[in-house]
């Protein structure tokens, strides 16, 4: 991660797919997680919430080998660490539960893991 730098104003000062941390003028205590440029508004208004500073947390997000609807958990553990080693059905309900409500509709990701967990029961009570 990268030391804060003032701005001043102007254009987004970085790659609109970088990911960067931001801070405001007159709120302090207010942290948002990092999320990429383009999600912020880089324009000063004279406002509590003008962007004064930002650093960059990671230069882009790498949405093909480490999306971050699957690397965003707070233990640092990405998804397919844990899938990997589960069956094909188990490893998809894993990943519906832990991206749920971060790529989509919340719901729907639910409904999708209890498909392949109904799925998985489906197929272990034929081998009974």
């Amino acid at each position: 991660m990268s030391e804060w730098i003032e701005w001043n104003g102007g254009d987004c000062p970085v790659d609109r797919e970088t990911v960067v941390e931001v801070r405001y003028r007159n709120l302090p205590d207010l942290k948002d997680p990092p999320r990429e440029a383009i999600h912020w508004r880089w324009i000063q208004w004279g406002k509590d919430d003008d962007i004064i500073a930002y650093r960059v947390v990671n230069d882009k997000q790498d949405s093909v080998n480490h999306p971050p609807h699957y690397n965003g958990h707070p233990s640092g553990v990405e998804c397919i660490q844990i899938t990997e080693h589960m069956s094909f059905c188990r490893g998809n309900a894993m990943k519906y539960l832990w991206r749920a409500g971060e790529k989509g509709d919340e719901i729907e990701d639910l409904k999708k893991a209890r498909w392949y967990i109904d799925r998985e029961i489906q197929r272990l009570e034929k081998l009974k």
